[in-house]
């Protein structure tokens, strides 16, 4: 811009003095002739005159010429040093401050009908600095929330995973659910594959169970209790019944009018298993002493193993390679006790190495001599010296779930057995300490 504006000025007064050159004294030369003509001047004398005014009017121009280009200049000086520089120094320390740049030493003193405008200038650079500042800081305390945040809902999330638990909310308003990805897969659903109804839930309760879960569900939201908690069987996708404790908290506006209910679900089918297991071992060992022992204790083993078949068996030779069965359950009903060999068996394994034997699925394939039966338990009968003297079994047509309770509680079934069988030895007069002998041994 300065560098233009100053030739545009010069080109100017060029213009101006070329016109007063070429067209207004020869104008006023032609007038002054006339007017010499007029005076009775000769020729000569009134040409001398006249070129002696047009050099006094040069001159005069050249004069004129010079005080427009000093004026100009002072002119162009004055204003580059009152009015451009300020303006230019104030410009560039706006963009430094527009692009953060604080640490820019403050305009240089400025005068007249600027200095409040630098004053406001240099404010509003502290102004922005602190709010800058704040900003800065505000945005690492949000990270570090966002961070603290993000990792309180992995937590959240992997304990909700490691406790088997499962997530879900009701709007009471809206009436719809929000199931999480872990409640649906507790029972074996994907997460596209279970709506936003309330029926999602209650439909898949067991008929059995609905009618106290959903009363004790409208007894919390009436604020009867201080909670809503259920024990209940829900459906799986495989189409068996797995038992869940429902846990729910109501959410209230201010008003008290209840709007949101959240809640969990643990999936405790192994616990009431377990349940079911002590309840059968206490009815199973109230029985007195004799068949009527054997025969009550493998009717509840096979009902808390849900299982097809179930048995006990004292050794019936030593070293054993046969067992005689004491009392037999099966699909329903007793059977007639027989003697079997063990060769080719899984309770071969249970007798042979003393250890509890449990195949939850394909026990065929492992002895083909089972052929017919899918699952085994077995748990082996330990008399007073150590020795095996029995075991306690179960077949079932159908895969045995993997959560089965395994040897704690099944010990007090098999040690309970034990003590019968030594008993029964005992009377039948064979020494405890030859366990495995028997009276129809070769």
């Amino acid at each position: 811009m300065r560098a233009r504006a100053l030739p545009l000025a010069v080109a100017l007064l060029a213009l101006l003095a070329a016109g007063f050159h070429w067209v207004w004294l020869p104008m006023n030369a032609a007038a002054l002739a006339a007017d010499l003509r007029v005076l009775s001047l000769s020729p000569e004398a009134g040409r001398a005159l006249i070129a002696d005014m047009r050099a006094q009017q040069e001159l005069l121009l050249l004069a004129f010429a010079g005080i427009g280009l000093v004026a100009i200049a002072g002119g162009w000086f004055g204003l580059a040093r009152w009015v451009r520089r300020p303006v230019s120094d104030m410009t560039e320390r706006a963009l430094r401050l527009a692009r953060g740049d604080f640490q820019t030493a403050t305009l240089p003193a400025v005068t007249g009908q600027f200095v409040a405008l630098g004053r406001t200038l240099d404010e509003l650079g502290t102004m922005l600095e602190s709010a800058t500042v704040r900003a800065q800081h505000e945005a690492t305390q949000r990270e570090r929330a966002d961070a603290a945040l993000r990792a309180s809902e992995e937590r959240y999330a992997l304990a909700i995973r490691c406790a088997n638990e499962g997530l879900w909310e009701w709007d009471m308003k809206s009436e719809l659910a929000y199931y999480a990805v872990n409640w649906k897969a507790l029972l074996g659903y994907g997460d596209e594959e279970i709506g936003h109804g309330q029926a999602e839930w209650t439909d898949r309760i067991h008929p059995e169970d609905r009618e106290a879960a959903i009363a004790a569900l409208n007894a919390h939201i009436a604020g009867e209790t201080a909670s809503f908690e259920s024990d209940h069987r829900l459906q799986h996708r495989d189409g068996t019944y797995r038992w869940f404790l429902a846990r729910g908290q109501i959410v209230r506006s201010a008003s008290g009018r209840p709007y949101k209910l959240v809640g969990l679900i643990t999936d405790i089918t192994a616990r009431k298993r377990t349940e079911q297991i002590l309840v059968g071992i206490a009815n199973g060992l109230s029985q007195p002493r004799g068949d009527a022992f054997f025969n009550r204790l493998v009717r509840n083993f096979a009902n808390v193993l849900d299982s097809k078949m179930a048995f006990i068996c004292e050794c019936a030779n030593h070293p054993t390679t046969r067992m005689r069965m004491l009392a037999w359950w099966n699909d329903g009903k007793f059977a007639e006790n027989i003697e079997f060999d063990l060769e080719g068996t899984p309770c071969n394994v249970v007798v042979a190495q003393g250890e509890l034997t449990f195949v939850p699925c394909g026990v065929e394939k492992l002895f083909p001599k089972e052929a017919g039966y899918e699952s085994y338990l077995g748990l082996p009968i330990f008399g007073r010296n150590g020795d095996v003297i029995g075991h306690l079994a179960c077949f079932d047509t159908k895969p045995m779930a993997d959560d089965l309770p395994r040897l704690p509680i099944f010990t007090i079934f098999a040690v309970r057995a034990g003590i019968e069988i030594e008993q029964r030895m005992l009377e039948q007069g064979r020494p405890t300490g030859q366990t495995g002998m028997s009276l129809l041994e070769p």
